[in-house]
């Protein structure tokens, strides 16, 4: 889908906040940020697909870490 997620964020952070391995990568953040860029408006350029890869990779460690 396009467009904003931010009802599917709310409820994916609204379980992130009852269950500690539930760890939701703040890729919105970033973008806001600017760390990484959509040169089409949507889709991240070769570092923001890396970046991207790595937070998702720290979500995961964290969320297993318990």
């Amino acid at each position: 889908r396009k467009g904003a997620y931010a009802a599917l964020d709310r409820v994916l952070r609204a379980r992130a906040r009852r269950d500690p391995r539930f760890v939701v990568p703040s890729w919105d953040y970033a973008v806001l940020r600017g760390s990484v860029r959509l040169p089409d408006g949507v889709h991240p350029d070769d570092f923001g697909f890396l970046y991207r890869s790595r937070m998702i990779a720290r979500a995961i460690r964290t969320g297993c870490d318990d």
